[in-house]
């Protein structure tokens, strides 16, 4: 039986150089050249070099991105970094992701028309154009100098740059064969509407999410006169959204007189405290940099002192300051400290809204220390000093979080009624929450809610 690999071994080394040798100069070097490639070694060269610049670029803008900042105001430096134009860590991973279908298509486009090297560098340079271009950290302390042009635009722009780097990256280092799918015109169509969909929407209605928790901690804050942290919140707000409102008034109007009562304050503590200074003058400089959100500073001043532990006000403002780093056991006891004090103080208006407030601080810490039936009746507590509005919503929250949802319906409509213009949005929006989430308990139905 004929075997061609037979044939082709009684061949004898003569008889193959003699072939060669009866060859054309044109044939010998067609045979030569799939045998022998020239660029083999340079292509093998280029690959792995620029494949380690492109990952090492990518690796280095996400963590930039996404690892810079976690979203907390720091204390010492209220202000703290802003990472433009994306503001905020979530919101980088939120446009990132939005991004990521549409990156991966023209990836896939791109990586099938160039060499890999050829796609590693292109990723390089789309890299290292986000970041010198769009991406900027800048340390914030004060008005914001510069603000980012179509911001929105921006960050859907930086965001794609990254992700198509990342793509080309990815595809090329793990060595993604073409893809057998469907690639139909109609196909393409299909998955790139889908991309532009998820890409226009997802990062709009997040944004507006954000806003809104934005904004109500914004006027918490506000509210709780803590200007420093209210302020470097309002600048990353403007930032994320310079058309960003409350009540419908543009939050940009209210910057200018915010700034100025901060860089006031700011002026009222740089100096430091003649060494005859009394007590009071002490706990006003506490107060100024408590309110300036410099915590650290504010319990170095008030623990110094040996009459702090006897005044009501510096323990309350104790309790205030770890309540606001979330020590809540420093918070309650300074908290009873302040209590303990008002007893044996005479009865007055002041008297009574420093036991508000006192009540009402430790209340939110046993509540957040999972004590609450210490909670409970703290919370309770609250309706001695008058029925108002304000503190059947706290207490209708409250009864909300801990699942009694008669008590929380209770005082949800009393907040109601008393300030329509106020809760009546809010009461109905967590009496509806109730419905959906505690829907087996049928107290929650038992009454319609306040009418329009």
């Amino acid at each position: 039986m004929y075997s061609p690999r037979s044939a082709c071994c009684s061949i004898s080394h003569a008889e193959l150089v003699e072939s060669i040798g009866k060859s054309s100069p044109a044939d010998r070097r067609i045979t030569r050249v799939p045998a022998f490639p020239m660029n083999h070694h340079t292509q093998n060269f280029q690959e792995p070099v620029v494949r380690v610049f492109a990952v090492f670029s990518t690796i280095s803008l996400l963590v930039a991105l996404i690892g810079i900042n976690d979203g907390a105001i720091s204390a010492k430096r209220p202000a703290g970094t802003i990472v433009l134009p994306f503001v905020w860590r979530d919101v980088a991973a939120v446009c990132l992701l939005s991004t990521a279908p549409l990156a991966w298509m023209v990836g896939r486009i791109l990586s099938s028309r160039f060499r890999k090297w050829q796609c590693c560098l292109f990723a390089a340079l789309l890299l290292v154009f986000v970041w010198g271009l769009l991406v900027r950290f800048q340390e914030i302390d004060g008005p914001l100098k510069e603000l980012p042009v179509f911001p929105g635009t921006m960050r859907l722009v930086a965001a794609f740059c990254v992700t198509v780097g990342t793509a080309l990256v990815t595809q090329t280092v793990i060595n993604t064969s073409v893809d057998h799918r469907r690639n139909d015109r109609q196909t393409i169509f299909l998955r790139a509407v889908s991309g532009l969909t998820l890409l226009a929407l997802v990062p709009r209605i997040y944004l507006d999410a954000r806003g809104h928790h934005d904004a109500e901690q914004f006027v918490s804050l506000r509210e709780q006169s803590r200007l420093g942290e209210a302020g470097s919140l309002l600048r990353r707000m403007v930032i994320l959204d310079p058309a960003i409102r409350i009540d419908g008034q543009l939050l940009r109007r209210e910057q200018p007189e915010l700034e100025r009562n901060i860089d006031l304050l700011r002026r009222q503590t740089r100096n430091e405290l003649p060494a005859a200074a009394v007590f009071d003058q002490h706990l006003e400089r506490a107060r100024g940099l408590a309110m300036l959100g410099l915590t650290e500073d504010t319990i170095r001043i008030l623990l110094e002192k040996s009459e702090t532990f006897q005044n009501v006000e510096a323990c309350s403002l104790l309790g205030t300051v770890y309540e606001n780093r979330l020590d809540w056991s420093s918070a309650l006891r300074f908290y009873g400290m302040a209590d303990q004090l008002l007893t044996s103080s005479p009865e007055s208006p002041a008297t009574a809204a420093q036991s508000y407030q006192i009540a009402m601080g430790s209340a939110y810490c046993y509540r957040r220390l999972g004590r609450l039936s210490e909670a409970r009746t703290q919370y309770l507590s609250l309706l001695k000093f008058g029925s108002n509005a304000d503190t059947h919503f706290l207490l209708a929250r409250f009864f909300e979080d801990i699942q009694e949802t008669g008590s929380a319906r209770h005082h949800a409509e009393a907040a109601m009624q008393l300030a329509p213009m106020r809760y009546g949005v809010k009461g109905r929006e967590l009496i509806r929450k109730m419905q959906v989430l505690h829907f087996r308990c049928l107290s929650v139905y038992g009454h319609s809610a306040t009418p329009e």
